[in-house]
């Protein structure tokens, strides 16, 4: 959010679900950011478009290991009060998602969706085949390597014609700081079917980044460059919008 808001200052578009459980089409989150003159869409819940959209939008998003991300789910859950009734524990929380969206979550946000023409679906059909990691207008970066992804992005973008700056002062969202053995422990616990596909979607888009890294000499130089440039802005202050200030469909 802050780097969106560092390059589109008032011109993004933050919108949600009114129910937290929903997927939103594309299209109808298009015609709101038309209206409004956008120039970025931020969502977790936004479908990708269909293949018949036309132009079609620019899609950016990151994964993260996905044991990791239901370890720090959990963590931040509990550390914030707001396990739901009957996870007493990791393995009920786990056994409570496991037939839910939030099993193989992130490859159900790439997974494309059919929308019927009286109203949606659940939004949360798992087609990992139908995942095109190639789509042009697609770029996946991880959590891992955010930095790298980050330079990455910046060139993708640059040859489609739009600058964009995407340092930044510090780590937001960086969760709750647990020991490394406790994690390691809960990690070893997540159910394999929960993961398998988000497994293997992340480790694709690990190995394409650091393939690309890799045949790119001048990569460390970019790196550094890149760290100076945040160290560069470490105290600049771009005015942040509160959940309250989403858009909600």
């Amino acid at each position: 959010m802050w780097i969106l808001e560092k390059n589109f200052r008032n011109k993004v578009l933050y919108v949600e679900s009114l129910n937290g459980n929903a997927r939103l089409n594309y299209e109808k989150v298009r015609d709101i950011s038309n209206k409004g003159a956008y120039s970025a869409i931020s969502s977790h819940l936004i479908s990708r478009p269909s293949v018949e959209v036309s132009p079609q939008p620019l899609t950016i998003t990151f994964l993260r290991n996905p044991s990791a991300r239901l370890v720090s789910a959990y963590e931040f859950q509990k550390a914030t009060n707001s396990l739901k009734e009957g996870d007493k524990n990791f393995r009920a929380f786990l056994t409570r998602l496991r037939q839910s969206p939030v099993s193989n979550y992130q490859a159900r946000l790439l997974s494309p969706q059919s929308w019927e023409s009286t109203g949606p679906r659940s939004g949360w059909d798992l087609n990992p085949r139908a995942i095109n990691l190639e789509d042009e207008n697609l770029f996946v970066g991880t959590v891992e390597l955010f930095d790298e992804s980050m330079i990455l992005l910046e060139e993708w973008l640059e040859e489609r014609g739009l600058h964009f700056d995407s340092s930044y002062s510090k780590v937001s969202n960086a969760g709750i700081k647990e020991k490394e053995s406790s994690s390691m422990d809960l990690k070893k616990m997540v159910f394999p079917d929960m993961i398998e596909v988000d497994n293997w979607l992340w480790n694709e888009v690990s190995n394409n980044l650091q393939l690309k890294i890799k045949n790119d000499s001048k990569f460390d130089s970019k790196l550094e460059k890149f760290k100076d440039r945040r160290r560069a802005i470490s105290q600049l202050e771009i005015p942040m919008i509160g959940p309250d200030e989403f858009v909600r469909i």
